[in-house]
C-alpha cells in the first residue's frame, strides 16, 4: 500500500439507507487485517464532516466509507488540511468509485487498499462550492431531487426519479460565458487563460458541467471527461420530443448520446452560466447552489489514495 500505517476511517451513518452503518465494522475488521492502525469517526453531519478531515494532518490518510455526497464533503475538508482521501463505497449510486475503478463492495474495496496508490485529481468549485462528479442544471437536478424521495427504492431510486422528472420537466435557457470554449480537449488546454470571454444560449433539458461526468449510479453523461486533465467538460442535450430525450438519456449509461445531434459537448476551465427562470445547481447528489453561477477545476488539488 502507497500510505502510512495509521488511517482514519470517516463513515456516513445514514448513507445508502443505512449501508456505510451496517458494514463499518466489517470494513474496519478488514483495514485491521492489513496491520492498519485504524481511527474510526462517524460524524454527526455534513458540516461536521468537513471540519473534522478539515483538522486532519497533512498527508494523513482519511477513509471514507459513504456515498457520493459525503464524499464531495471529505474532500472539501482534504482541501484544507492536505489530507488524502481514500473512498469507499457506502451510498446508492458510489459514482466516484466506480469512475476510479475502486470495488464496490465496502470490505472487497478496503482490502484493495493494501495494492492502492496515491494520484492528484482535479476539483470542481460551482460558487466555491466542491464537487468531484458533475455539476448539473436542468432535467438532472430534478432527477435527483425526486429520486432522494424515493427512499425506499434503493439503487432504483435514480431511475424511479429520472422517469418523473422527464414527465414534468420543460427545456431551459441557459447563458453561457466562458473564456474560448472549445470543441476538443487538447484545443481547451492549448486554449489561453486570458482568452476572450465568449457568451452563448443553449435551449436545453439538462446543462452538465463535468468532472468526472458520471452520476446517476452509472450515467456517464460526459463520456470525454476525466479527473485528471484539468479542463470541465460541457454537455447539454437540446430540445428534442420527451420520447428521443429519455432514449438519450438511457443512451447515457453508455456514453453514446454525445453523438446525436442534439447533444453538445465542449471543453472549458471555468464557465459562468446563467438561466431564464430559477434554476438549481445539483453535484454528487445534493443541491450545492443556484444559478447564475461560476463554475471552475482547481487541477490537481486532491490527492487520493485509489
Amino acid at each position: 500500500m502507497d500510505a502510512p500505517k495509521e488511517v482514519t476511517l470517516v463513515v456516513n451513518p445514514v448513507a445508502g439507507g443505512g449501508v456505510s452503518a451496517r458494514s463499518a465494522n466489517d470494513v474496519l475488521r478488514a483495514l485491521r487485517s492489513l496491520g492498519l492502525q485504524v481511527r474510526p469517526v462517524r460524524p454527526t453531519s455534513a458540516e461536521a464532516t468537513r471540519r473534522f478531515v478539515a483538522s486532519v494532518d497533512s498527508g494523513g490518510v482519511v477513509v471514507a466509507l459513504g456515498g457520493d455526497g459525503f464524499m464531495r464533503w471529505v474532500a472539501a475538508g482534504c482541501l484544507e488540511s492536505g489530507a488524502v482521501m481514500a473512498p469507499l463505497p457506502g451510498g446508492r449510486g458510489n459514482d466516484l468509485c466506480r469512475y476510479l475503478g475502486v470495488p464496490l463492495e465496502p470490505v472487497e474495496a478496503a482490502l484493495a487498499l493494501e495494492h492502492a496508490t496515491k494520484r492528484k485529481v482535479d476539483v470542481g468549485c460551482a460558487n466555491g462550492e466542491v464537487f468531484l462528479g458533475m455539476a448539473s442544471m436542468g432535467w438532472d437536478t430534478w432527477a435527483n431531487r425526486y429520486a432522494n424521495e424515493f427512499t425506499s427504492f434503493g439503487p432504483l431510486a435514480y431511475v424511479a426519479g429520472a422517469i418523473k422528472a422527464a414527465i414534468t420537466y420543460r427545456p431551459t435557457r441557459f447563458m453561457l460565458r466562458t473564456p474560448g470554449p472549445q470543441a476538443s480537449i487538447q484545443s481547451a488546454l492549448d486554449s489561453s487563460q486570458e482568452a476572450a470571454e465568449v457568451s452563448e444560449e443553449r435551449v436545453a433539458w439538462l446543462l452538465d458541467v463535468g468532472n468526472t461526468g458520471r452520476y446517476g449510479g452509472g450515467l456517464i453523461m460526459c463520456p470525454k471527461a476525466s479527473i485528471t486533465d484539468g479542463i470541465l467538460d460541457i454537455v447539454s442535450i437540446g430540445p428534442v420530443g420527451r420520447v428521443p430525450f429519455f432514449k438519450l438519456v438511457l443512451q447515457a449509461f453508455k456514453g453514446t448520446h454525445v453523438e446525436h445531434s442534439a447533444v453538445s459537448e465542449t471543453f472549458v476551465r471555468r464557465v459562468h452560466i446563467a438561466s431564464d427562470k430559477p434554476t438549481e445547481v445539483w453535484a454528487d447528489g445534493d443541491h450545492i447552489t443556484d444559478l447564475p453561477a461560476s463554475i471552475e477545476v482547481k487541477h490537481g488539488a486532491l490527492e487520493i489514495l485509489a
